[in-house]
């Protein structure tokens, strides 16, 4: 009797784990939505590191924790407009503070497709209450595929071509040296993102900074 106790119980273990596994989604070149030029708001710099950077309030890795929601409301104007959010998780911040563990992540249109239980690393504004949106739409996204978590730009420019396939380390790095970059002016974006709250003292403009 007492075997078969411990069989059902290990049994049951099993099944709770096999369970309780987030299966994620593999991103291919196929995944990667169709962008325009002109599309998302900080079309004033190029995409790339020093953009996401520099304009974001939050940077930090996370997981998607529900599927596509859809949103469609009417501006005062009578214009129809649509657009779609990702609840997600943080899991490791690497700038900014963020107003709460859980975050809502906008996009103008549904042209972004994640999935539940995806990770990645984001570049984020901040709108109000909980929600955020990316600074520079789909190019402020990098998937961390499975199984080993390599990065995978979910926006594709030359720039993020050496990213691809790297490390979550790597493209910590890599945030690092554009950081390092717009804070002492080496870039022309300019640091206007809170990330930068800390260091846009009147020391930093006296130079005492080190």
């Amino acid at each position: 009797m007492k075997i078969q106790i411990i069989l059902i119980s290990g049994l049951c273990l099993l099944l709770l784990s096999s369970c309780s596994e987030k299966e994620r989604h593999t991103y291919t070149a196929d995944d990667r939505p169709e962008m325009f030029i002109n599309q998302n708001l900080s079309r004033l710099y190029n995409p790339g590191m020093d953009t996401n950077t520099g304009m974001a309030d939050l940077v930090a890795q996370v997981e998607i924790t529900s599927d596509q929601v859809i949103d469609e409301v009417t501006t005062p104007e009578g214009v129809p407009w649509t657009f779609c959010h990702y609840n997600a998780e943080l899991e490791d911040v690497w700038y900014g503070e963020p107003v709460n563990n859980d975050i809502r992540i906008y996009f103008h249109g549904t042209d972004a497709v994640l999935h539940q239980y995806d990770k990645a690393v984001v570049y984020l504004m901040y709108d109000e209450e909980n929600y955020y949106v990316p600074v520079d739409g789909e190019y402020s996204i990098f998937i961390l595929n499975p199984p080993g978590d390599e990065i995978f730009p979910f926006a594709m420019v030359s720039e993020y071509d050496l990213l691809e396939g790297e490390s979550v380390s790597h493209l910590r790095e890599q945030t690092d040296d554009a950081f390092e970059r717009v804070l002492n002016g080496e870039s022309d974006v300019y640091p206007s993102g809170a990330v930068f709250d800390l260091y846009q003292s009147n020391d930093l403009h006296n130079g005492d900074v080190d």
